[in-house]
C-alpha cells in the first residue's frame, strides 16, 4: 500500500510541476534565415563531396549495425548471446525489425538531412570560408571518410 501511495504521490507531483495549459504557448520560433544562393551552391558541393549520396545509406546502416552489436553485448555480456534459444530468436526478430524500420527511415530522411547540412554550412560560413573548404577537396574526403 505504501508503494501505491508513493507512486500516486509521484505522479501528482510530476503533474503539478508540468506547465499548465493556462500559461499558453511560448513565443513562436524565429524563421530560419535563408542562406545566400551562391553560398548554398558551394555548401551543397561540399556536402556532396563529404557525404557522397551513394554511400550515405551504408554509412548510417553501419552505425545501426554497430548499435545492434552493442545491444547484444550489453544484454548478454558473457556469451554475446542468451543461453535460451527462444530468447535469442525474440532478440533477433526485434533487431531485424529495427533494422528494416531504420533503413526505411534513413532512406526517406537523408535527403532532407543533408539538405539541412548544406543550408547550415551556407549560413555558418562566409563565401571565402566556403571557397577555401571547397578548394581543399582532399582534406574534406580524408576528414569525412573516417
Amino acid at each position: 500500500m505504501k508503494k501505491l501511495f508513493a507512486c500516486v504521490a509521484l505522479v501528482l507531483a510530476a503533474g503539478s510541476a508540468a506547465p499548465s495549459v493556462a500559461q499558453g504557448p511560448g513565443p513562436a520560433p524565429a524563421m530560419p534565415v535563408q542562406p545566400d544562393a551562391g553560398n548554398l551552391a558551394i555548401a551543397q558541393e561540399i556536402v556532396a563531396l563529404a557525404y557522397p549520396a551513394e554511400s550515405r545509406q551504408a554509412m548510417f546502416m553501419r552505425f545501426t549495425d554497430s548499435l545492434a552489436a552493442q545491444m547484444r553485448g550489453a544484454i548478454f555480456p558473457e556469451t554475446g548471446g542468451p543461453a535460451d534459444a527462444g530468447l535469442q530468436a525474440i532478440m533477433e526478430r526485434y533487431l531485424a525489425r529495427v533494422r528494416v524500420i531504420t533503413q526505411q527511415t534513413i532512406s526517406e530522411g537523408t535527403p532532407a538531412l543533408f539538405d539541412a547540412y548544406a543550408r547550415a554550412y551556407a549560413r555558418q560560413f562566409s563565401r571565402e570560408d566556403l571557397v577555401q573548404i571547397q578548394l581543399n577537396e582532399q582534406l574534406i574526403v580524408e576528414l569525412y571518410s573516417k
